[in-house]
């Protein structure tokens, strides 16, 4: 006869036993305190833990979430003389926080000067250097990678023996002296955008309006910041949207993956180059600038002793040399137009009086003629 006691009894075995061979729940701590964990799982360790304490589960550090360890991701870093910080201290940041293993190279261990007097000595040279799954290349001076036949070469071998390689800002430039844009299309930083489609014509575009370029081995991304874009694809692509996007909002970074990029498109491609537009002698001070893809925004206070006329007519003169022309004209401003492709764009420069004699507010705008 079953009694309520035996099935009690039963349903307390079915407990333990069941205990026995369920995992941890997540977030459960089996390894606290460790410094290693079960092979072949995921372990994760605290950001700020100097002891570097390993764990085998997701979970919290005090106020932080604990990252990834022991991926397999291995970064190489590439550093020269006069490397753009950001450009490589962002990306390895987005790297380290995913739990990558990193390591900096040069051709040589002497100690490089990165911007703003930064000293670093590299881990390895060409000769020593372990084998990485991506290769990060910065921008900055890059005559001393980029110029080198030996140092091409290395380049060139590295690339073959890299799954990815990513080269931020001006580091497009080191890829292209290497031979390793020829036959795709290519990114830089957006004032050096027209130098590159000049010095390197085999590339089969070069994009202004794209804050990174994929072209399966190598990406190409646009100036500065925009290397930890190119960086959280990459994260994107070996682990997931997921990983990427939550590794962004840890480091408190707007990250948009398809955001297209303005500041290529409009702001150094298509709005005046000021030194050469606004006439020698006159005062200027921007106060203003704001836009999109499709629209861009500058004004400025400005002062001069001609007239309005003149002064805009000096402008227009210059703003001419920039592939516009002139479609309307008023006594306070001028427009213009401008074909490029299959795209109309439109400028307009105008003047208004303030109360200060000799003095105007300026307001450039640059839209597409569509929008």
């Amino acid at each position: 006869m079953v009694t309520n006691i035996h099935i009690r009894l039963l349903a307390f075995l079915i407990l333990v036993t069941s205990a026995m061979f369920v995992s941890p729940a997540f977030g459960a701590d089996s390894t606290r305190g460790d410094t290693t964990s079960r092979p072949g799982k995921p372990s994760y360790v605290c950001p700020r833990d100097p002891e570097g304490k390993v764990f085998d589960s997701p979970g919290f550090c005090g106020h932080d979430e604990r990252i990834r360890k022991g991926t397999g991701l291995r970064v190489a870093v590439l550093l020269f003389e006069g490397a753009q910080l950001i450009d490589y201290t962002g990306p390895m940041e987005i790297f380290g926080q995913a739990g990558a293993t990193i390591f900096t190279v040069a051709p040589t261990r002497a100690t490089r000067t990165s911007t703003f007097g930064l000293k670093v000595t590299p881990d390895y040279d060409f000769d020593d250097a372990p084998p990485a799954d991506v290769l990060l290349v910065p921008g900055g001076n890059v005559n001393e990678i980029a110029l080198s036949p030996a140092n091409k070469a290395w380049l060139v071998k590295r690339t073959q023996d890299s799954k990815i390689v990513l080269a931020v800002c001006t580091g497009a430039f080191v890829l292209g002296y290497a031979g390793l844009l020829d036959g795709l299309p290519a990114t830089t930083f957006a004032q050096q955008i027209k130098y590159l489609k000049r010095e390197f014509p085999n590339i089969t575009e070069t994009v202004s309006n794209r804050r990174f370029v994929d072209t399966g081995k190598i990406i190409t991304t646009a100036g500065l910041s925009a290397g930890i874009d190119g960086a959280l694809h990459v994260i994107d692509r070996w682990y997931g949207r997921f990983d990427a996007v939550d590794l962004a909002r840890g480091i408190e970074y707007d990250w948009a993956p398809d955001r297209k990029g303005s500041f290529g498109e409009l702001v150094f491609n298509k709005m005046p180059h000021w030194p050469g537009v606004v006439p020698a002698g006159s005062a200027w001070e921007r106060y203003y600038e704001k836009g999109d893809m499709t629209r861009w925004e500058t004004r400025a206070h400005v002062g001069f002793e001609s007239t309005p006329e003149a002064y805009l007519a000096r402008m227009s003169q210059a703003v001419l040399k920039e592939s516009w022309r002139q479609t309307g004209e008023g006594r306070m401003s001028r427009t213009f137009r401008r074909s490029e492709g299959n795209k109309l764009w439109n400028m307009s420069i105008a003047l208004a009086r303030t109360r200060v004699p000799g003095s105007y507010d300026l307001s450039v705008k640059v839209i597409e003629a569509s929008k």
